[in-house]
């Protein structure tokens, strides 16, 4: 199999597995950012464990995430972009740049819709950018939004919502006609319902199987367990003292990463 390209925010990145390392310092210093410490030890830790690492060895190949953590799905659709364009240097994102040919297969993860912006005639609006100092922000956001027509906070997360599903399906298809196959999973339920209702969307969803159940999001998971599937909740590694972090766990990522086998192994019979 040729290469695997993995697009999405900070679960994608790993952010947080560093916790797991040897170099374990920092767990009970809640005011250090680990993922801003420079330490080859962390790095290496946290691209072994990640999801990404555990597909491409299953397939036996290589893979490709972003090159920072954090971010939307926005973000992640420019990753893609500057992944594959030859005319200008983002080392930033990546640090070199690939042929369509050289991928077999872009695995994009969905993040939150807050995060994104929704375009309104030549303007972009961010709920994010107005929830910085408590409750007022919001109110703000929805009279701002009355100026394009927009008259609730429920209908412009409809259209924000709505906005980012067609784009992951444009994109989708744009590059399979470049010769690639897409797949995604979703963290948030917010998607559930278009997604059940697009038939193009719901053919290329991974789920997770586990414990006896399948679940169509990471949300709808970790709140039905609830155990540690974040690294804040994995007493069994660290015991007591957990770090506060409420990124996905090593645990976690093996059954990310195990969902995405299984959803590729199936892809390929169709194929």
């Amino acid at each position: 199999m040729k290469g695997i390209v993995f697009a999405g925010c900070s679960f994608t990145y790993g952010h947080g597995l560093e916790y797991y390392s040897s170099n374990n310092e920092y767990i009970d210093k809640p005011e250090i950012q680990i993922v801003s410490i420079q330490d080859d030890v962390l790095f290496k830790t946290r691209e072994e464990l990640r999801f990404s690492n555990l597909v491409s060895k299953h397939f036996n190949t290589f893979n490709v995430v972003r090159r920072y953590t954090a971010g939307n799905d926005q973000d992640s659709f420019l990753f893609l972009e500057h992944l594959f364009d030859k005319n200008h240097e983002h080392p930033h994102i990546t640090n070199r740049r690939y042929d369509y040919d050289d991928i077999e297969y872009i695995i994009f993860q969905t993040s939150y819709p807050d995060r994104c912006f929704i375009k309104l005639e030549d303007q972009h609006f961010r709920l994010n950018d107005f929830q910085k100092n408590g409750g007022k922000e919001l109110d703000d956001f929805v009279d701002k939004l009355k100026d394009f027509g927009i008259n609730s906070f429920n209908e412009y997360y409809d259209k924000l919502r709505l906005q980012l599903i067609n784009d992951i399906k444009t994109k989708f298809q744009f590059y399979e006609s470049k010769g690639l196959k897409c797949l995604f999973w979703n963290i948030t339920p917010n998607f559930n319902n278009l997604i059940n209702d697009d038939e193009y969307l719901k053919n290329r969803l991974i789920t997770f199987d586990y414990n006896g159940k399948n679940y169509s999001c990471w949300i709808e998971m970790f709140e039905d367990e609830n155990s540690n599937l974040e690294i804040i909740g994995d007493n069994e590694f660290f015991g007591k003292i957990t770090p506060y972090d409420r990124h996905p766990s090593k645990k976690a990522h093996q059954i990310i990463g195990q969902s995405i086998i299984k959803k590729i192994e199936e892809n390929e019979k169709i194929d």
